[in-house]
């Protein structure tokens, strides 16, 4: 019989001798008042005399049960070795007996010879292929909003031991390893994740905890699969995210259309720059644009990465992120026939054409101002002459393109001889560097921009 006592922090529960907090038998307790109505919210504090003690609060029925539903453990065990039974009739052979020569398979049954697997041709365990998911081996995780079957594999196979449950508001799966087990790019933690009727489950976020406080996170692709710690490649989910690990450097990769977020696109990172292959639904064209946005481990913009986006058509746009960390590819201009993308009498040019920009540099007194230009992945660098610094003067700087029309977002780098100023062309083509000396700009004037100084 177990022991209950109640005191001004609810209640607790004492199992008896023989009874354990065990997953394959799990305790409910229901509180209720003395007129037999439920009591939720209560604070009830299950243990047994192995060491197991857990403590959860009663839902609207009054009812707790440990461990919860929303945990579970996994355990793999090993299939029982088949028995022979004896129907009526027939007797079963003894081991040492052998069946009679016409019982044997006829020639053309037999397997030759050379389909015989030799040993000596069995791979070595580095050649041995590393285990898939197997949803069979999962464990059930439940909560009233959501139900999982979550495995949990690495190199050797299932994680016996490892304890998964899931989060009750947002479906979020969290997985503790067992002691013995680490997170190592030697050797990835594969979760698995398929819903009641079997059927993969895509953008569940997933974090594996080991022993040593360690965790890595990721979300579960297509095929309901997340794998930690992240790789250098990955797939765009439903979301549009991706995650890609090189060297110490972690990038949260998004992307998207004008439309909606692109799901498995495949994202790369090495030798420090990413690149983004878009499924065959997703083109490179100015009518539906294509921006990625690339942030680090702890989601700040990461600026400067080369990032190239490459269609099924092979056409490619390679840019450098902004200060948002992002891309938007192709850059849109001005072809004077309705943009590059027609589907027809294109004469086979579907390339990505870099455009040429026209850059006008007037300083705080009016006056135009001779820069060196070079444009490198649509991204514009001035250098200003000498004699010219960026301290005590300012610069309104216009974009057009090659037929006079005003270019907005493109990005600009000023520099003198020490310093530099970065910014983006706004919907008129201008921009001021650096803006700490001005607060706004008057535009219209024939012979060009006039700029106000507010003091």
């Amino acid at each position: 019989m177990a022991l209950v006592t109640v005191d001004d922090n609810g209640v607790m529960v004492c199992l008896p001798d023989g009874k354990k907090i065990d997953y394959h038998n799990r305790t409910s307790v229901i509180v209720k008042t003395n007129d037999g109505k439920a009591v939720e919210g209560v604070s009830v504090n299950v243990y047994d005399n192995a060491g197991g003690d857990r403590t959860e609060i009663t839902d609207k029925d009054g009812k707790i049960t440990v461990p919860p539903l929303n945990e579970n453990i996994i355990e793999n065990k090993p299939a029982p070795e088949p028995t022979l039974t004896t129907k009526p009739g027939l007797e079963t052979p003894e081991p040492s007996e052998k069946p009679d020569a016409t019982d044997e398979p006829s020639a053309t049954d037999k397997p030759s010879e050379t389909e015989k697997p030799d040993a000596t041709e069995q791979p070595s365990e580095t050649e041995k292929p590393k285990p898939t998911v197997n949803p069979d081996n999962g464990s059930e995780v439940v909560t009233p909003d959501y139900s999982y079957k979550v495995s949990v594999n690495d190199n050797d196979g299932a994680v016996n031991g490892a304890i998964v449950s899931v989060d009750k508001d947002n479906g979020s799966v969290t997985v503790k390893l067992p002691d013995e087990k680490g997170i190592t790019p030697d050797n990835r933690i594969i979760i698995g994740i398929t819903d009641k009727d079997g059927k993969a489950v895509n953008g569940v976020p997933v974090t594996v905890i080991a022993k040593d406080g360690t965790e890595a996170k990721d979300l579960t692709n297509s095929e309901g699969i997340a794998i930690v710690p992240p790789t250098s490649t990955d797939r765009t989910d439903k979301n549009g995210y991706a995650q890609v690990v090189e060297g110490e450097k972690t990038y949260n990769v998004i992307v998207e259309d004008t439309k909606a977020k692109i799901e498995n696109a495949a994202v790369e990172v090495k030798d420090g720059k990413i690149s983004v292959i878009l499924p065959d639904g997703n083109k490179l064209n100015t009518d539906n644009q294509t921006t990625v946005t690339v942030s680090g481990k702890d989601n700040t913009a990461v600026k400067d990465i080369s990032v190239t986006v490459t269609d099924k058509d092979n056409k490619t746009a390679t840019k450098s992120t902004d200060a948002n960390g992002k891309i938007t590819v192709p850059v849109k201009t001005s072809t004077g026939g309705g943009g590059g993308s027609s589907s027809g009498g294109s004469g086979g040019s579907s390339g990505y054409v870099k455009p040429s920009y026209t850059v006008k540099v007037v300083d705080k007194d009016g006056k135009t101002v001779n820069v060196n230009k070079t444009v490198k992945d649509d991204k514009i660098t001035l250098t200003l002459p000498s004699g010219k610094t960026l301290d005590d003067n300012y610069y309104t700087i216009t974009v057009t393109d090659n037929k006079g029309k005003t270019t907005a977002g493109i990005d600009v780098t000023l520099k003198d001889k020490n310093n530099s100023v970065s910014g983006a062309t706004d919907a008129n083509g201008q921009l001021i560097m650096p803006t700490n000396t001005h607060n706004s700009y008057v535009v219209g004037y024939e012979d060009g921009p006039l700029s106000l100084k507010i003091i």
